[in-house]
């Protein structure tokens, strides 16, 4: 005789963590806490007991839904006003989000990983084409980099002749010149 297939309950594992929490602090029942926060008593009691341990796999939610919103609308913000969000800045600010609230995670240095990453675009599909996952290709030429910033050399020329200034009249000693971003104009990284 074959056994039918036993489907297992689905839980939030946050609701797992505030179970077990009652049944430890607050001296809460088992069968109680598992009927209030709608888990498996059998996985409750493992985690009480430490039996497996009570943890949060890397891809479950760690922000609350009215933080991620705040991600979203953001990233939605970006998107139309021309910015690229790439994913090492979009994880590297929810680290420094989660560094400055004191939330515990369970990953590395509290940055989530890719997986994680893959999680929270599935939740929102909304956003998958507005993060930017792998380099574009079309952003690698540099005959575009170079007109673009050509561009902006006669812009920022015109400007200040309509101010009156010639940049070729200009005391050497009134420049200043910094050094923020390095750009390689030209082909293969060479000069004009």
């Amino acid at each position: 005789m074959v056994r039918p297939k036993v489907r297992k309950k689905q839980y939030d594992p946050r609701q797992m963590i505030e179970a077990v929490e009652m049944v430890r602090k607050k001296g809460l029942n088992l069968r109680q806490a598992a009927e209030q926060y709608r888990v498996p008593m059998s996985t409750l009691w493992d985690k009480v007991t430490n039996r497996v341990p009570l943890r949060l796999a890397p891809s479950t939610v760690i922000l609350s839904p009215e933080e991620e919103k705040e991600i979203v609308d953001w990233i939605k913000w970006a998107h139309r006003s021309n910015h690229c969000v790439r994913k090492g800045n979009l994880l590297s600010d929810i680290q420094r989000i989660l560094k400055s609230q004191g939330k515990k995670t369970p990953f590395k240095d509290n940055r989530p990983g890719y997986t994680w990453l893959q999680g929270f675009l599935h939740r929102h599909p909304e956003i998958m084409d507005k993060v930017e996952l792998k380099k574009d290709p079309s952003k690698k030429d540099p005959k575009e980099r170079t007109e673009l910033v050509t561009e902006w050399f006669e812009e920022v020329k015109v400007n200040l002749l309509k101010d009156g200034i010639d940049i070729r009249t200009i005391d050497p000693k009134c420049m200043f010149i910094t050094k923020l971003h390095q750009f390689s104009v030209g082909t293969n990284g060479q000069g004009l």
